[in-house]
C-alpha cells in the first residue's frame, strides 16, 4: 500500500461530509450493500467511473436507474 500512496497519479482522499451523505442516500435509496455504496457514491463526489466486475445481486433491480445518475462501468460488457 506504501507504494500506492506514493505514486502522482493516485490521490488518496480521507471521508468527507458530501461522501458520507451521498452513501446515505444511495444506501436509502436502492438498498445495495455498503460497498457498492461507496463505490456509486465516490463516483458521483469525485467525478469518476464506478467499476464492477458484473451485474449481481441486488443491483440487478436498479441497474436502469443507477446508470443514469452515476457512471457504471461493468467490466463483464468488455469480457
Amino acid at each position: 500500500m506504501e507504494w500506492l500512496y506514493h505514486l502522482p497519479t493516485i490521490s488518496i482522499r480521507g471521508l468527507d461530509l458530501d461522501l458520507i451523505i451521498e452513501i446515505g442516500l444511495v444506501k436509502m435509496k436502492y438498498g445495495l450493500a455498503l460497498t457498492d455504496c461507496y463505490v456509486l457514491a465516490s463516483s458521483k463526489v469525485y467525478g469518476g467511473k464506478a467499476v464492477f466486475k458484473k451485474r449481481e445481486g441486488g443491483m440487478l433491480k436498479h441497474i436502469p436507474e443507477t446508470e443514469k445518475k452515476y457512471q457504471v462501468v461493468f467490466l463483464e460488457d468488455y469480457a
